[in-house]
C-alpha cells in the first residue's frame, strides 16, 4: 500500500474536550432557560383553572340541567358573554370533570329542542 492509500483510511480527529463540554453547557444553559421562561404564572390561566374548578363543584352539588344553566348565567352576570360562558362550562367539563358530559348533552338537546 502506498503512504497516500494509508492517510486515506486513517480514523477522523476527534474534536477537544472543551468544545464537548461548551456545547453541552450550552444545550443545558437553553433547556433550563427555556423551562424557566415557561414556568412563571399566567393570570388569565390562572383565573381560568378557578373558574373550571368552581364549574365541576357546581355541578357536583346541582348535577342537572338547571345546574348547567346556572353556572352559565353566574358567568354572564360577572360580564362573560354567553358565548365566553358556554366555552368556559365546555373546557371545564372536557377537561376537569368529564363525569358530566352526560349533562352536558342533555343541556344541549334540551336547549335545540326549545
Amino acid at each position: 500500500m502506498s503512504k497516500r492509500n494509508r492517510n486515506q483510511y486513517q480514523r477522523p480527529r476527534r474534536l477537544p474536550w472543551w468544545v464537548w463540554t461548551t456545547a453541552a453547557g450550552a444545550i443545558i444553559g437553553l433547556a433550563l432557560y427555556g423551562s424557566a421562561a415557561r414556568a412563571h404564572a399566567d393570570p388569565i390561566d390562572d383565573e381560568a383553572a378557578a373558574l373550571k374548578i368552581s364549574v365541576c363543584s357546581t355541578l357536583d352539588d346541582y348535577p342537572s340541567v338547571a345546574g348547567v344553566l346556572g353556572v352559565m348565567d353566574s358567568l354572564t352576570d360577572h360580564g362573560a358573554t354567553a358565548h365566553q360562558a358556554a366555552g368556559v362550562v365546555v373546557a371545564a367539563i372536557t377537561q376537569d370533570c368529564p363525569r358530566h358530559i352526560g349533562l352536558l348533552a342533555e343541556f344541549g338537546s334540551q336547549s335545540q329542542a326549545a
